[in-house]
């Protein structure tokens, strides 16, 4: 460090005419240089009060910027480590100019925080997803229906929830979305209520995207049961097949309504109607459809949910057959209400309890998440931490049964071992 010090005298000055005059010419400079190498420690507390208004614009949040309010109670700094001419000389300085840095950061503090908070809104409210895409080329409307509700110490969002497919936004709906009630008081981080008009809408784009439906070809069939699969087989059960005689079959399993579902405090329940639809391959293009076995299903499921693991169980099930191609339908839904308690309902819950692991995102993973049904509303809450490292695990031998997986599990049967197998049309 250099300390320039300058002076100056007065002295007589002899002029060329003789005269006697004064002049200020004299300086006098002192350079010291420092150097020198230490620790300076510097503790602080500082309070921030900061307002953060949440509106709506359009279907999307927007946050605005407040009144922010910044003081600094504390500041000290502490010199360790250099010599004692250097140190000695710093908090001289130190103590000088302390009471002039402490106002000057205290002023810089708020300018900083509302410009980073709201550089931060504007990407938020800029890229919030008001469209999200989902499975089976669905796509779920996530837009504000309402403004935000803001409490002390909570933000409430009320989203659209309509899901439609993604290659026809404009699909219109047969129903309406029903009254959801206000969501619990919790403790927990997040807590999400799903209307099942968010599941029918899901549903019912799927079934218009003839998803909800299943062909197989008469090479498919003939696979999944080992031999050729032809009218005549099947006679003896259907009569109606004997006239085609060794004709070749092919199948198509279909949903001819889009399921419903209701949700009330018993669990989640699903109406629907599956077919059963057998062809007659007559020649290239020529394909009559000789028989059709329809069946009414109704299931209630109540879900459970033990740390990230999503499963169910499935309380009531019922299973009622209409058409059977010429059958005595009362026969047939006594032998599948003989076996439905005892065999086919144990056989689905197994299949249920298994669940599936709700997947961590942006780092962060599920913790002590719980979940409930109320009338017209599924409510699931947890709370959030830092996921751990990942590690590598051995993948899941699963089995790809195409879109009608679930059904096909449902359907499937039990082997000598207690092991669930797919049926004869997985």
């Amino acid at each position: 460090m250099k300390l320039l010090l300058e002076s100056t005298v007065q002295r007589p000055l002899c002029t060329g005419t003789g005269g006697i005059g004064k002049s200020f010419s004299s300086r006098f400079i002192l350079s010291f240089t420092l150097r020198d190498s230490g620790t300076v420690r510097v503790s602080t507390s500082i309070s921030i009060q900061q307002t953060v208004r949440v509106g709506r614009s359009g279907d999307k949040p927007t946050f605005s910027v407040g009144h922010c309010t910044a003081s600094i109670g504390h500041f000290d700094a502490h010199l360790s480590g250099g010599n004692l001419v250097a140190t000695t000389f710093y908090r001289v300085i130190l103590a000088a100019v302390k009471n002039i840095i402490k106002p000057a950061l205290q002023l810089q503090i708020c300018p900083q925080v509302v410009k980073i908070l709201s550089d931060q809104s504007s990407k938020i409210t800029n890229n919030f997803p008001t469209v999200f895409p989902l499975v089976f080329g669905s796509n779920v409307n996530l837009g504000l229906v309402a403004n935000p509700a803001v409490t002390s110490d909570s933000i409430t969002l009320s989203l659209r929830g309509r899901c439609f497919p993604a290659n026809n936004p404009g699909l219109s709906f047969p129903f309406n979305a029903p009254t959801t009630p206000v969501l619990t008081p919790t403790s927990q981080m997040a807590r999400i209520s799903i209307s099942p008009y968010t599941m029918n809408t899901l549903l019912y784009s799927m079934w218009q995207s003839n998803l909800l439906r299943k062909f197989y070809s008469q090479q498919e069939l003939s696979a999944a049961i080992g031999t050729s699969l032809t009218a005549n087989v099947l006679a003896d059960v259907f009569p109606a097949l004997a006239q085609y005689g060794s004709s070749s079959l092919e199948a198509e399993v279909r949903a001819p309504e889009a399921p419903r579902v209701h949700i009330t405090p018993a669990g989640i329940g699903v109406n629907g109607r599956i077919e059963l639809a057998l062809y007659v391959v007559l020649g290239p293009g020529n394909k009559p459809q000789a028989l059709t076995i329809s069946t009414n299903v109704q299931v209630t499921v109540q879900p459970r949910l033990v740390g990230s693991v999503v499963s169910g169980t499935i309380s009531h099930l019922n299973v009622a057959v209409t058409g059977a191609g010429g059958l005595p339908v009362e026969a047939i839904n006594g032998i599948i209400n003989y076996f439905l308690p005892s065999q086919i309902l144990p056989a689905l819950n197994r299949v249920a309890a298994a669940g599936f692991d709700i997947p961590g995102y942006y780092g962060f993973s599920v913790s002590g998440a719980s979940i409930a049904t109320r009338q017209n509303a599924l409510e699931v809450g947890t709370d959030f931490r830092k996921a751990p490292p990942s590690t590598t695990q051995p993948p899941r031998t699963t089995t790809t049964l195409g879109p009608l997986g679930p059904i096909c599990r449902s359907l499937s049967r039990i082997g000598p071992d207690g092991e669930i197998r797919p049926g004869p049309l997985c």
